[in-house]
């Protein structure tokens, strides 16, 4: 397994996925993405210096995404698994992959922060086996990892 950066080869992958049933109810904007949002959206994270968005393979096959949007010495951290490869164990092994790819490149990030819904207990159990620090609020729940 693997990740590689984004490309426009990209976008309607990451269109389909984004507006999964399962993937909106866990998202904090639940409403479904216009394809033509998408696009503009799309093309602004490929060319932000601070956003980044990678594609998780396993051999040939994209199975997920995880992107990080740096603030200052804080990489913000969302992914999804493709519905054909969730409940595997994957999502832990997305977010380890950008944490050593992150290490190796030495983006001047400190932590790793993640937002998760109360409802999400799947993505609840991947940040608690990964050692994040849990900071419950009322409208969700943070995940804080400090890299070393």
């Amino acid at each position: 397994m693997y990740i590689k950066e984004a490309n426009k080869s990209h976008c309607d992958l990451l269109f389909n996925w984004t507006n999964d049933n399962e993937v909106r109810e866990n998202s904090f904007n639940k409403g479904k993405i216009g394809y033509e949002d998408h696009v503009k959206w799309f093309n602004n994270i490929l060319i932000e210096k601070d956003s980044y968005i990678f594609i998780a393979y396993i051999e040939s096959i994209p199975i997920g995404q995880i992107r990080f949007d740096m603030q200052g010495k804080m990489g913000i951290i969302s992914y999804s698994v493709s519905k054909d490869f969730r409940g595997k164990g994957y999502g832990k092994n997305i977010i380890e992959l950008l944490e050593s790819k992150l290490k190796e490149e030495n983006k001047n990030i400190n932590t790793l922060i993640a937002y998760v819904k109360h409802e999400n207990i799947p993505s609840q159990k991947i940040f608690e086996k990964l050692n994040y620090i849990k900071k419950d609020s009322i409208d969700k729940i943070e995940y804080y990892k400090y890299l070393q």
